[in-house]
């Protein structure tokens, strides 16, 4: 009995260059899907970033601010002052209220940073400051951080931080996501607001 045995046949140049190409291809569209994914992962964790920035400035600064006895926002816009009441060992206001006698201010530090400055010592609040209004037309307007209401004396104060941090680069050129938060925000201890003119 005689075994046949098949003629054994190799792949064609032809063959491999077709396959070649078509895995060539396939890798490229795998490649742009990544990028792509990769891209919208960095624009999401800078508007998370940009948003919490801005959230907790006006967080803290509201926070501050509800407490104090009196506030002075500065002409422009851009800076205030402000005093807190004095307190006893367990945090609670001694009365009459009386300023405690410390210097406080919220101002903004090498033009992108807002800080609260508590005597002498500053804490940042805000990375990434612009004043800018992103959410204006062509998001160039300019804004006032701080707003007194309306009057010469007034419980009230507006504040509006915008702000702004890295997101990735395409084709060389760095992209920057932004986000705003807004509060106003509601003195209880009696307060004073001026504008300084």
């Amino acid at each position: 009995m005689a075994i046949s045995r098949k003629k054994q046949r190799g792949a064609t140049l032809v063959e491999l260059v077709v396959a070649t190409g078509l895995s060539v291809m396939v890798l490229g569209v795998c490649l742009s899907i990544l990028f792509a994914g990769s891209a919208s992962w960095a624009t999401g964790l800078g508007e998370t970033a940009s948003a919490s920035y801005a959230q907790n400035a006006v967080r803290t600064i509201s926070k501050r601010l509800q407490e104090a006895m009196s506030v002075t926002v500065a002409s422009n816009g851009q800076s205030l002052t402000y005093k807190l009441p004095q307190t006893d060992g367990n945090g609670n206001y001694l009365l009459p209220l009386a300023w405690d006698g410390i210097n406080r201010q919220v101002l903004i530090q090498n033009t992108n940073e807002l800080v609260m400055v508590d005597g002498t010592q500053q804490e940042v609040v805000a990375y990434g400051l612009i004043l800018t209004d992103p959410y204006s037309t062509n998001g160039t307007k300019a804004y006032a951080p701080f707003t007194p209401g309306i009057g010469t004396t007034t419980n009230q104060v507006t504040i509006e931080v915008a702000t702004q941090a890295f997101a990735h680069k395409t084709n060389g050129a760095s992209k920057t996501v932004s986000s705003r938060e807004r509060e106003t925000i509601y003195l209880r201890n009696i307060p004073q607001i001026t504008s300084q003119s």
